[in-house]
């Protein structure tokens, strides 16, 4: 993703492409999609980085994969689909 510059969408793809059988974890996913918005760098002073670092902590770590632990991370995740300008 970094090297090419893709969002996690792209990346995808392409390694679809490749192999037809993939299927990720949501909660990887979560991840490949904050480390894009964080221009691929890990930020901790981010604010999206610190809100997913929380809500990791409220949720203990279970059930992460069942459900969209975004709160104040979904403005930023609608800016990241409709591929909006990253100025976060």
């Amino acid at each position: 993703m970094r090297k090419y510059d893709w969002k996690y969408e792209e990346a995808y793809n392409f390694v679809r492409s490749k192999r037809r059988v993939i299927a990720p974890n949501p909660g990887f996913v979560q991840q490949l999609q904050l480390y894009w918005i964080m221009k691929f760098n890990v930020d901790t002073t981010n604010n999206d980085y610190k809100n997913y670092l929380n809500e990791l902590k409220d949720s203990k770590g279970i059930g992460l994969c069942n459900q969209v632990i975004f709160i104040s991370f979904r403005s930023s995740l609608k800016q990241y689909k409709s591929g909006s300008n990253r100025s976060f």
